[in-house]
């Protein structure tokens, strides 16, 4: 086949590994598996969440790729810098293990763990309503720019974007049953 790389047959053709189970309701991810890494079916698995170090604990973990969710037992984790080789059981080979390139390592929203106060999964504040101290709404929040000191939170308002610094500075309130963030009108910010 042009342009199939020789040593990983077509994905397609194959059906995925593992034992298939049902999507858990309102589920999160976690983490993304790269690709294979090394020659004995490790993967690459890269944690996209706020709350780190799941990975290296877990002893089971569902992926979901391509609408189908398979349940691995973890044999082995070993971190490698900014990610983890994940070694499943039953995956020994490259080939087997590319099969689940791309995937997401997915949990159940109710069982992620909870945060401190002062942090927030970012699914708890899209779709929040923001408003002034005085009360003056200024839109939905809709995404979030991950920074190394601080993160900006994007508003999507009748006067157009808002970024406003995730500081306790401009941040006065968080509810999230409500859906709504209190923020602290400063002055040139979003003028």
């Amino acid at each position: 086949m042009a342009g199939q790389h020789p040593k990983f047959p077509d994905r397609s053709a194959r059906s995925l590994p593992g034992h298939p189970v049902g999507i858990p309701d309102d589920p999160t991810v976690i983490a993304r598996v790269a690709r294979p890494f090394g020659r004995y079916g490790e993967l690459k698995v890269i944690e996209e969440s706020a709350v780190t170090g799941r990975i290296p604990t877990a002893k089971e973990i569902i992926l979901l790729k391509d609408g189908q969710c398979r349940h691995f037992v973890v044999d082995d984790v070993k971190c490698y810098g900014e990610f983890y080789l994940v070694k499943f059981r039953g995956i020994d080979d490259p080939e087997t293990a590319a099969l689940l390139g791309g995937s997401e390592i997915i949990t159940p929203t109710a069982e992620r763990p909870p945060l401190p106060n002062t942090e927030y999964y970012i699914d708890e504040l899209i779709g929040s309503l923001v408003v002034t101290s005085d009360g003056e709404e200024l839109g939905l929040m809709t995404s979030v720019i991950e920074q190394g000191h601080h993160d900006l939170w994007v508003v999507d308002g009748v006067n157009g974007e808002i970024l406003i610094p995730a500081v306790k500075e401009f941040i006065l309130k968080v509810d999230r049953a409500n859906h709504k963030i209190v923020v602290n009108p400063v002055e040139g910010l979003w003028d």
